[in-house]
């Protein structure tokens, strides 16, 4: 395992976009509540959740505080991944009324005991099949596995096999903070950002990501222990853009949204703009996520001490600052541990509410479309680490040490 700065990779697999938010209330996963624009169908306790052997669980409670869950939707198929329990669980799931029925627990191979990191990631190939990826570590030992998903019954065979060695942490890394995985709007590459340097990768036939080139050194490199934070793709495939916290120059710490061109032939970058944002808390932990329509960039630290809505050039693909503002400060020094990033955010169809999930809170937010205004935070609290979003329906699905629950929002109503 390939340390750095005195961590290791286990806490940075999934750099899959999150936001988090306010908690207003205190509730454990499966309990009959929810933000009130969102209506709880189905809560699974770990022992609702057999392993398929008498006395044991398929979903062993771990400590929270670790980044060792994951939850991904594929057609009618829900898949969660325990680290603790080295099991991934599939349900089947009823896109009109949002619940589930759980259907099997899926052993996965580790020899390491402790808790270590998992996350999921659902590629759609062209030919219309999918494949469903499981990043796993610990100190001791990392794995990486592809799975082909039946389209019929949604059962899972083994693909591909590889460890995280791919991943040249310390290269792209350079010793601070957990490198993002983003991936490209057509699946077919996958970029590694990290705070010195962005690899890209295609997949050989069995899934497996293979290295393109030596990649890009990163035209404002970061020097903060958090490291790079997230980044994503626009929808377009055209830009990349990325989080990252400048100690430069010395005594003066601030946030930037870097820009870059991406060769959707190649998948090369070429950097573009930058864009400082200061009114980002210093201990931030920042989260990104496009609006309906990709026109706004919203950006929020984990604590929503501090949000920023920015405009994005289609065209030329740079940003500029729309509005700011701080919507709830009374999160203000709650924000969770570096590898507590991760879970995800989404914006309903019409791009006016939103959902999140950060440090043990689970809510939704108003948003206006053309002044980027984030206001009227409602949540609740809980055990989850992960959220996915299924837009056509309307379900919303968490997962965490607590269990898994299930949420309908009023577009699925």
């Amino acid at each position: 395992m390939q340390k750095r700065g005195g961590r290791t990779m286990r806490r940075g697999m999934a750099a899959l976009v999150l936001m988090a938010g306010s908690v207003a209330g205190v509730a454990a996963a499966g309990e009959a509540t929810a933000p009130k624009t969102t209506t709880l169908v189905k809560a699974f306790a770990g022992k609702d959740l057999p392993a398929g052997e008498a006395g044991k669980s398929a979903w062993e409670p771990a400590n929270t505080d670790k980044w060792a869950y994951d939850i991904a939707v594929e057609g009618k198929w829900v898949y969660a991944v325990s680290a603790p329990a080295r099991r991934l669980v599939r349900f089947e799931r009823d896109p009109a009324t949002g619940s589930m029925e759980y259907k099997e627990a899926i052993p996965f191979e580790a020899k390491d005991k402790e808790s270590g990191g998992a996350s999921l990631h659902v590629r759609r190939l062209p030919d219309g099949t999918a494949l469903l990826y499981v990043f796993f570590s610990t100190h001791h030992e990392s794995s990486l596995l592809c799975y082909a998903v039946d389209g019929k019954t949604g059962a899972l065979a083994v693909k591909g096999k590889g460890d995280l060695s791919i991943f040249p942490n310390n290269d792209v890394g350079d010793g601070y903070g957990y490198p993002a995985f983003v991936w490209s709007p057509d699946q077919n590459r996958l970029y590694y950002v990290g705070v010195k340097k962005i690899v890209w990768y295609t997949f050989k036939e069995d899934g497996i990501p293979l290295m393109e080139g030596k990649g890009i050194a990163c035209t404002n490199p970061g020097k903060s222990g958090r490291g790079r934070g997230h980044a994503l793709l626009s929808p377009d495939g055209k830009y990349l853009y990325a989080m990252i916290e400048k100690m430069v120059p010395a005594g003066t710490v601030f946030w930037q949204a870097d820009t870059y061109n991406c060769d959707p032939k190649t998948g090369g970058l070429t950097f573009n703009s930058t864009l400082d944002l200061p009114n980002l808390p210093q201990e931030c932990t920042e989260f990104m996520g496009f609006s309906p329509g990709a026109k706004l960039l919203c950006v929020i630290d984990e604590r929503a001490a501090c949000y920023y809505a920015l405009a994005r050039d289609g065209e030329k693909g740079t940003l500029s600052i729309l509005t700011s503002g701080k919507p709830d400060p009374s999160m203000n020094g709650t924000g969770g541990p570096p590898w507590a990033r991760g879970g995800k955010w989404a914006f309903s169809g019409d791009g006016k509410t939103g959902y999140y999930l950060g440090n043990r809170a689970f809510g939704s937010f108003g948003a206006d479309p053309a002044t980027g205004a984030l206001s009227g935070f409602s949540s609740i609290g809980g055990m989850w680490a992960k959220l996915a979003f299924d837009p056509a329906s309307g379900n919303l699905f968490l997962v965490g040490g607590a269990g898994i629950s299930a949420f309908k929002t009023p577009a699925g109503q």
